[in-house]
């Protein structure tokens, strides 16, 4: 390597460093108090019921129970022949034919859209169990509902994969 490259090298790392080190402050960001963060999302009914309300966006905005093409009733109600493929549209053809396969980015995306939310149903069993701020009326309800939700999640995985891990606790 001639000394030219090297000494050009030499000084475009120099001034990487230089940069760097005097953004620090840059990275030194102060959270938004009004934020909602874990430890102050269960300190009382509406924001709990909050909790749960997210959930239920994820389940919907999610491909596993969102009502889209690639959600759970669509995928099952053509391998069930509730459903056919009129358009004869190439993925949705395997499904019509129960021909799947183990690397289908929608079986895939159903499969993780459950567990995200039986992650976040568990997070908010265990976050009401550890509450002191919610009330014990709305705490059975939020209670049930993420219950509710995650046995829902459960039945189509079993029914869909077999036996399929179950994970109730955000300890995975």
């Amino acid at each position: 390597m001639s000394t030219t490259k090297f000494t050009c090298i030499k000084a475009i790392m120099l001034f990487i460093m230089i940069i760097c080190g005097s953004c620090k402050k840059y990275f030194d960001v102060e959270v938004d108090k009004g934020l909602l963060t874990a430890d102050n999302i269960f300190n009382d009914d509406k924001s709990a019921t909050s909790a749960i309300y997210g959930l239920y966006q994820t389940m919907v905005t999610g491909t596993f129970a969102g009502g889209s093409e690639n959600g759970i009733a669509a995928l099952t109600g053509l391998s069930a022949d509730e459903f056919h493929n009129v358009l004869g549209e190439p993925p949705y053809v395997l499904y019509e034919n129960n021909e799947l396969l183990a690397d289908d980015d929608a079986i895939y995306s159903i499969w993780t859209s459950a567990y995200q939310a039986i992650y976040q149903s568990n997070d908010i069993l265990e976050s009401l169990e550890s509450s002191n701020g919610v009330t014990s009326g709305v705490r059975n309800q939020l209670k049930g509902e993420s219950l509710f939700c995650r046995a829902f999640c459960y039945f189509y995985l079993a029914n869909l994969f077999g036996e399929v891990p179950l994970i109730i606790s955000t300890d995975y």
